[in-house]
């Protein structure tokens, strides 16, 4: 059984709670956590870069010269891809699509397991709340000094939105502050280590467990006459 110790925002542990073992005790799996993370950040991949082909190109309407006579090449047009200025041949698209589709169950395996692995390594650590806390940066920094997480790159995860944290951690570096219903494995990988409120724990056991029932397929439906 994993058990998390929950500290106040001095920094003394207060209890510690129960994980379910189907939710986080579960075997690391290098491969799959990496084909996730992969199609994750491929997902949020943007394709910027686009060149112009030879029918894109602007102007060239008109032959450079005359077929023959000159002693120089065939030419057509000053759009073709061997003269300067002409479109380019092969180049990089933003029509190209990278995206990646991952299984709704693989996803949630692979953030348990991420999770787990992270719960081992004393790399999270839960918090009771950040509720009543002032919207200042030594606030924040005060509370990350006495859970020894200072100077780290860390994951803040809350239940539901924290303004006056959103404020107090906007200028510090290497933190981020992200909602519990939005995390996602390549947040949990992005950091070296996660600061969950209490609460926002039991969301994230409730989201790993959750199935959706299906509908079954062998039951016959009545149609209701007209």
């Amino acid at each position: 059984m994993l058990k998390l110790p929950v500290y106040n925002q001095e920094g003394k542990e207060t209890e510690n709670v129960t994980l379910n073992d189907k939710a986080f005790s579960i075997d690391y799996n290098p491969a799959l956590v990496h084909q996730v993370a992969v199609t994750l950040r491929n997902n949020k991949r943007v394709s910027a870069a686009h060149t112009k082909t030879k029918g894109e190109v602007r102007g060239g309407g008109k032959k450079p010269w005359k077929q023959k006579g000159t002693g120089r090449a065939r030419a057509g047009s000053i759009r073709s891809p061997i003269w300067k200025g002409g479109g380019v041949t092969f180049g990089p698209r933003n029509s190209r699509n990278y995206r990646g589709k991952i299984n709704k169950n693989v996803g949630k395996l692979v953030f348990g397991m991420v999770m787990g692995a992270k719960i081992q390594d004393e790399e999270i650590k839960a918090i009771q709340s950040f509720e009543n806390m002032a919207p200042k940066a030594k606030v924040l920094i005060n509370i990350l000094a006495n859970l020894d997480l200072l100077g780290q790159s860390i994951l803040i995860i809350t239940a539901k939105k924290q303004e006056n944290l959103i404020r107090a951690g906007g200028n510090l570096p290497q933190i981020s502050i992200i909602n519990a219903a939005s995390v996602s494995t390549l947040d949990l990988l992005s950091h070296k280590f996660a600061l969950i409120e209490k609460e926002a724990v039991d969301l994230l056991e409730k989201r790993l467990l959750k199935d959706k029932t299906l509908p079954d397929k062998n039951k016959k439906v009545k149609k209701v006459k007209k």
